[in-house]
C-alpha cells in the first residue's frame, strides 16, 4: 500500500471512529442478546479479514510493531 494511500486510510479510521466503535460496539450486542439470528459467515468474515486489517492500521497510526 503505497503511504499516500495508506495516510488516507488512516485520517479515514481516525475521522470515523465514533462510528466504528458504534458498529463494534452494536456487534456485541447483537452476539449477546440476537444469537440466534447471527450470520456465522458476517462474524467469520470480520474476525479473518476486517480486524485484521483494521488492527494493522491501528498499529501504524500508533507506531507499534504489528506482530
Amino acid at each position: 500500500m503505497s503511504s499516500e494511500r495508506e495516510a488516507l486510510r488512516l485520517q479515514d479510521i481516525i475521522d470515523n471512529i465514533d462510528r466504528i466503535s458504534n458498529h463494534i460496539s452494536g456487534m456485541g450486542n447483537a452476539l449477546r442478546h440476537d444469537y440466534d439470528s447471527i450470520d456465522l459467515r458476517i462474524i467469520w468474515n470480520t474476525a479473518a479479514q476486517t480486524l485484521p486489517a483494521l488492527r494493522a492500521d491501528c498499529c501504524r497510526a500508533l507506531t507499534l510493531p504489528d506482530e
